[in-house]
């Protein structure tokens, strides 16, 4: 088991739009997503949420720190 892979995602937010609006993006254009700024991101495996976290900045790089299980 120790070998298996699998996808994990980490899901900041979500949003619906048109293939229109999709087609008129461009650099620095803004998204709105379903969830409010500070909330907690959701790492989802396989498809199958299973973490809740916050992002954490450890020495340069970015990292998740775990919430809830």
């Amino acid at each position: 088991m120790a070998d298996v892979t699998c996808e994990v995602d980490i899901v900041l937010g979500s949003s619906r739009i048109t293939v229109r609006d999709c087609l008129a993006l461009h650099k620095h254009s803004v998204l709105r997503l379903n969830r409010q700024a500070g909330s907690d991101l959701e790492i989802v495996v396989n498809g199958v949420p299973v973490l809740r976290c916050g992002v954490a900045i450890v020495d340069e790089s970015t990292s998740v720190r775990v919430t809830e299980v």
